[in-house]
């Protein structure tokens, strides 16, 4: 009668660890969805204030670029 109940024991551990193991492979899914989604939008939100510091970099290289142009066109025309 022992060892029924104790093969009965040894059952139901077996049976609640591999439960517990496919919760935590859902959580574990779960988890990186959610991490996997919030990748993505730190990426876009990189992207975009690159994008504007780039924009920002190339208007202010631009106005640099016309103010030296026109000193030295004008260095040339003296």
């Amino acid at each position: 009668m022992e060892e029924g109940e104790k093969e009965k024991k040894e059952g139901e551990k077996k049976e609640e660890a591999e439960e517990k193991r496919k919760r935590d492979k859902e959580n574990r899914q779960h988890g990186t969805t959610q991490n996997s989604h919030e990748g993505e939008e730190m990426r876009r939100i990189i992207t975009e204030n690159t994008a504007a510091g780039t924009s920002l970099g190339s208007f202010f290289g631009f106005i640099f670029c016309l103010h030296c142009c026109s000193s030295l066109l004008a260095a040339l025309l003296k």
